[in-house]
């Protein structure tokens, strides 16, 4: 039982992070990094961005994946391809063509998801996010 529990504790931590960093990314470049204009449409598009990247992310926590997932690379690489699908498919791009928007997010959130694993807080995160022993 105390298994199945730190598995399903794990899981929403990664969903959570996900959610985090990839709505931050997103609001910074939705508003252009002017965040006194913010607006609700800007929260809902980027939470809505930040759920998709938080279950795609849940793709890579099944067995074995999970151990990976300990690996701040390779939290950025799915923050970043989890973003990047998540915002292109929340709305339509206001700048780059059809990739611009989607392709700055993304960049923000992997950005965002290394910056914190490389601070005291995500040492923290990364020993709450432990797989459960076997």
């Amino acid at each position: 039982m105390a298994k199945v529990l730190a598995s399903i504790k794990m899981r929403i931590f990664l969903f959570l992070r996900h959610l985090g960093q990839t709505t931050s990314a997103c609001l910074v470049v939705m508003t252009k990094g002017n965040l006194h204009t913010l607006t609700l449409d800007h929260w809902k598009t980027a939470l809505y961005t930040g759920a998709i990247a938080g279950f795609l992310a849940l793709l890579f926590a099944f067995e074995r994946w999970l151990h990976l997932q300990q690996n701040r690379w390779f939290f950025a690489i799915v923050a970043f391809f989890g973003t990047f699908i998540g915002d292109f498919l929340a709305h339509p791009s206001h700048f780059g063509g059809p990739w611009g928007e989607p392709l700055t997010t993304a960049a923000g959130a992997a950005v965002l998801s290394l910056m914190l694993s490389s601070t005291a807080v995500g040492n923290y995160l990364v020993r709450v996010a432990e797989p459960p022993k076997s």
